[in-house]
């Protein structure tokens, strides 16, 4: 697309706003993990990769090394209707787990949407300087509980937890392509008010 879909706007909002703004209600700070110097406009720290084009194993080392927090809350910048009621069920169920991933309806794991303990960072630490990349490997060797979607499925939103939209801008103008399958009435109303109108079509 040739823009950082974090600045993507969303009923007048970019869609890393709406994520702080959930993570603002659930966290006493929050920070973003960025190599641009360009999300130093939303007034918050923003750290940089140490080890690039390691993936989701590094962004967990970044967010565990500069917390002075025991856990941290992990999310994708493309998750604009997560909802701080999403993160307090995830936090609820850490307890003596040291990661906390929830599985999306395709029973994936969404590793950049979790709950961490800072007792993971030499863990983390270790498996990057092996040369690992595998975000499933740490799993292997820390405490982890997998979150299946039936367990969170009743939540508001629960379905639009992943950002399952596909943005192009054509000529100024924005055609989206919609998984239908996954399309709540809730989301497509939101839609509908924000770009007017919309091409759809089943991916």
């Amino acid at each position: 697309m040739g823009t950082d879909k974090a600045w993507l706007d969303l009923g007048g909002q970019a869609m890393i706003t709406r994520v702080v703004a959930a993570l603002a209600h659930v966290t006493s700070s929050v920070a973003v993990i960025a190599n641009d110097p360009a999300y130093a406009r939303l007034g918050l720290p923003v750290y940089a990769d140490t080890n690039l084009g390691i993936g989701p194993l590094e962004a967990i080392r970044i967010a565990l090394l500069h917390s002075g927090a025991p856990r941290v809350v992990l999310a994708a910048c493309d998750l604009p209707f997560i909802t701080s009621e999403f993160f307090s069920f995830l936090l609820k169920l850490q307890a003596s787990h040291q990661a906390v991933v929830p599985l999306n309806r395709d029973g994936l794991l969404e590793p950049l949407c979790g709950v961490y303990s800072r007792e993971m960072l030499g863990q983390v630490t270790d498996l990057i300087a092996s040369g690992e990349r595998k975000v499933s490997c740490l799993f292997d060797s820390v405490p982890a509980r997998f979150i299946a979607f039936s367990e969170f499925s009743h939540l508001d939103g629960a379905e639009l937890q992943r950002f399952h939209l596909f943005l192009v801008l054509v000529q100024g103008r924005v055609a989206v392509d919609l998984d239908l399958d996954l399309a709540l009435g809730q989301f497509v109303r939101l839609l509908v008010e924000v770009f007017g109108r919309l091409a759809l079509r089943r991916v």
